[in-house]
């Protein structure tokens, strides 16, 4: 016999499971009630799936399903992809309505996420894209060279009596240029 409690953890599941849903396609990513107390309910709903979907019942049933268990696979990539995507296709870019451009916009995301997959994830995974030792050192090298090219530069600003920095780091060009994409 199953607890009474478990009953009630995959019926909150069901419910945090509804809402996230709901929220995908009708809170815009720039509404204030996600920096008002949203994102904190987001997140507990969240945590509220997660742990029905350890226990047997509908939210684990539904999140088996073959769909959803591949973009586990690709998780990494929708995350790290959405964001600029979704900044970048935008209601007044595209002319779409929040639900169809939220579809077009995890379209566009899933597309991206699932060529990462397959052409950098994987063959990273493998060794495939590096078989030696040497190719490793020199692509370690290359990336320790990106990072010091592009990373935390800063010289002070005051000391040379300039308003801003005279090499802004690259996490400040990101963000500027994540600004541009929701503003162009």
């Amino acid at each position: 016999r199953v607890p009474a409690f478990e009953n009630v953890a995959v019926a909150a599941g069901l419910v945090a499971l509804i809402g996230v849903f709901w929220a995908w396609t009708a809170v815009d990513q720039t509404s204030e009630r996600l920096a008002r107390g949203g994102f904190p309910v987001y997140a507990v709903g969240t945590v509220v799936i997660i742990y029905a979907a350890t226990r047997s019942g509908l939210v684990a049933r539904f999140l088996s399903i073959p769909a959803l268990r591949w973009a586990g696979l690709v998780s990494s990539g929708l995350y790290l992809y959405h964001w600029p995507i979704f900044l970048w296709l935008d209601e007044e870019r595209t002319g779409l309505s929040t639900a169809p451009l939220f579809f077009v916009r995890m379209a566009v995301t899933t597309v991206v996420a699932v060529l990462s997959y397959f052409l950098l994830e994987m063959p990273i995974r493998r060794g495939t894209m590096v078989r030696t030792g040497r190719a490793a050192l020199s692509a370690g090298l290359l990336g320790a060279a990106v990072v010091a090219a592009t990373g935390e530069v800063w010289i002070d600003a005051q000391a040379l009596g300039v308003a801003k920095p005279i090499a802004p780091s690259f996490t400040a060009w990101y963000l500027e240029w994540i600004e541009r994409l929701a503003h162009n």
